[in-house]
């Protein structure tokens, strides 16, 4: 999977902001506060469904709902997922750009974990967090399994 773009209003302690990544890795540095967790706080709940604690608490302070989008490409497709909230309302939509195909809200959670193969797996190789070790505390045989899972994602050509 290749993140082409992140867009995100009202998300956290950000007001609007747009960023582009390229092929590669990609660094994010800054003082506290700035906004880097909250970019990866934004991938997360778009590609894994993941947050913590209730959506209300994403919606920058002031506003009244949160825009976040996700502009990617994995398996020589592009798609665009983009999540509106509000607490009257909740709209997550995920694009295929050369198919037309759209998936709406719990469909989306669904396309995008027979698309990642396994959302649980798929999003522990691509981000972690605080507290999750599961991979550090887990015996041998059990993280060579779990890598050997990660690697049949086949993370190596998309990264190619």
């Amino acid at each position: 999977m290749l993140i082409k773009q992140i867009t995100l209003r009202n998300f956290g302690n950000v007001k609007d902001q747009t960023l582009d990544f390229t092929k590669g890795i990609t660094l994010f540095s800054g003082n506290n506060g700035e906004g880097k967790s909250t970019v990866i706080k934004a991938i997360s709940l778009l590609l894994f469904n993941r947050s913590v604690g209730k959506l209300s608490e994403y919606i920058k302070w002031g506003e009244e709902s949160f825009f976040i989008s996700l502009d990617f490409s994995h398996e020589e497709k592009n798609y665009s997922l983009r999540f509106d909230y509000s607490e009257k309302k909740s709209e997550k939509v995920l694009t295929c750009l050369e198919t037309s195909d759209i998936y709406e809200n719990s469909a989306v959670v669904e396309f995008m974990d027979s698309l990642l193969g396994n959302l649980k797996r798929a999003m522990v190789s691509i981000m972690s967090f605080e507290n999750e070790i599961d991979l550090i505390t887990t015996t041998p045989t059990e993280r060579r399994e779990y890598l050997k899972g990660i690697y049949d994602v086949n993370f190596k050509k998309e990264l190619s």
